[in-house]
């Protein structure tokens, strides 16, 4: 039965509890569930870390917000005579600086919105169009450095430059970027159409930028008084910004997972999951059964993160070795960060413990996978910079002219709604990006485990992507 094609109107899973124990990475714990009847894992995963950080960062922002109200009344009286008298870039014009956000956020949704609808229309022309505006940003970057006679940058985006243009011209033809675009143009799929994703990442984010205030309020106040506390609260923010940030990609990766291993199975020809409100299960799973592993692992980044935050603060000088271990601990972090967001993947797909999907993810990297995962992943990240880069350059122009326009005839550049529409298009393109990222890993997971499984794929809802191009340079090599 595992050898053989499953056609049918439903997703034969059983196919991949028998063949799961032959395969590399087993899926014993169907969660989630594709038809929409989540399985009970029995237990909380990891719970007493999740314990830990609630225990630590409550503890830590509380002592902090009492530190905040003593010092509060004289900073209040330097604030207001500070604020009567405030001028210069941005005036008191609110009602401006509103009208210019309020432009900046629909006019950037609009870019987003017409950049998903290209992913899924041109995914394979959008992909080769990006890396070749990716190397010329960073030939243009080389050469602005250089100019400005910042001889060390200039070398650094030229090498950059360079890598791109070799690294490209290499999978020019290649299958693998088919296979990539394919993943985009799912992943894309997959945000259109349960747009409650995207609304969680912005809703966490707000989150986040609250708890944060928290953090700076401990870092403000005990930074001198207790090195301890100062530290400790180092600590916090970024092991909180790593948890809210996996929150969003284990909620993510559950609902693309579910519609993936139901759809991409058999001959189905809608896009809908077996659950009426895939979001919310996915959140649910995340924040309960699933949030121990997230504080797991994302500790893990945090305290690489805060070793090399304490480093720096004991650095003296800009000598060599000092400035190779700042960069081998910025590297690690990243690394383990890229490790973690994969074996989140199989958190949010098979509800694992954190160390059991970190294992299972290292066994994908021994396997060699991990070349195709990080191919893969480059190539989709020339699509996220071109779109973040550009994006952000135009709604602070235009931001800039017409944000904050009433007539035609009074035209002006306006610096402060520059700045405005940059930010506001930075972060809505970031966030928009990040539900892709995380929508492109989980597929690219899915199709490892489906051909693990020997299970076949589904070319049908592929859309414009060509399907017979598609079956013959993809199917010998990524799935059955």
């Amino acid at each position: 039965m595992g050898q053989e094609e499953p056609r049918g109107d439903s997703v034969q899973y059983a196919v991949l509890e028998e063949a799961a124990p032959q395969a590399p990475m087993t899926a014993v714990e169907q969660f989630p569930n594709p038809m929409g009847k989540y399985a009970d894992i029995g237990n909380f995963r990891d719970i007493w870390w999740f314990v830990l950080w609630v225990i630590l960062s409550t503890t830590v922002i509380a002592i902090g917000a009492f530190a905040t109200n003593d010092g509060s009344s004289s900073s209040g009286d330097q604030g207001s005579s500070s604020s009567s008298s405030g001028s210069g870039l941005f005036s008191d014009d609110y009602s401006k600086y509103f009208q210019q956000t309020a432009f900046a956020c629909l006019l950037t949704s609009f870019l987003c919105l017409v950049y998903l609808a290209l992913m899924q229309k041109y995914p394979v022309p959008l992909i080769r169009v990006s890396a070749i505006l990716t190397i010329i940003l960073m030939i243009g970057f080389a050469v602005l450095f250089f100019i400005f006679k910042s001889y060390f940058m200039a070398v650094l985006f030229g090498i950059i430059a360079l890598v791109n243009i070799a690294f490209t011209v290499l999978v020019w033809n290649s299958d693998r970027v088919y296979f990539a675009a394919l993943c985009m143009q799912l992943s894309a799929k997959s945000a259109t159409t349960y747009w409650g994703v995207t609304v969680n990442a912005f809703a966490w984010v707000v989150v986040q930028f609250a708890f944060l205030l928290g953090c700076f309020a401990v870092l403000v106040n005990c930074s001198e008084s207790s090195p301890v506390l100062f530290w400790a609260g180092i600590l916090v923010l970024y092991w909180g910004s790593e948890v809210f940030r996996n929150i969003v990609h284990v909620t993510t990766s559950g609902v693309v997972s579910e519609w993936f291993f139901k759809y991409m199975g058999p001959q189905t020809p809608n896009f809908s999951v077996g659950s009426d409100r895939p979001t919310v299960g996915a959140l649910g799973r995340a924040t309960t059964w699933s949030i121990g592993s997230i504080c797991f692992g994302s500790l893990v980044v945090a305290i690489i993160r805060t070793l090399r935050a304490m480093f720096r603060a004991a650095r003296r000088g800009n000598s060599f070795i000092g400035l190779l271990v700042d960069c081998l601990l910025g590297c690690i972090a990243s690394l383990m960060q890229y490790f973690n967001d994969y074996a989140y993947v199989q958190v949010a797909m098979f509800g694992k413990s954190y160390l059991t999907a970190a294992g299972d993810t290292w066994k994908l990297v021994k396997s060699g996978t991990a070349w195709d995962a990080l191919i893969n992943d480059n190539l989709t990240d020339f699509v996220y910079i071109v779109l973040i880069v550009f994006v952000t350059a135009i709604v602070g122009c235009i931001t800039a002219v017409f944000g904050h326009l009433s007539s035609w005839d009074h035209i002006t550049w306006d610096w402060a709604g520059f700045i405005i529409g940059c930010v506001v298009a930075f972060l809505i393109t970031c966030i928009t990006m990040k539900v892709i990222y995380s929508g492109v890993l989980t597929i690219f997971i899915g199709f490892w485990q489906l051909k693990a499984a020997q299970v076949a794929w589904n070319p049908a809802p592929l859309g414009d992507i060509p399907v017979g191009e598609v079956n013959s340079k993809l199917e010998g090599k990524y799935m059955s």
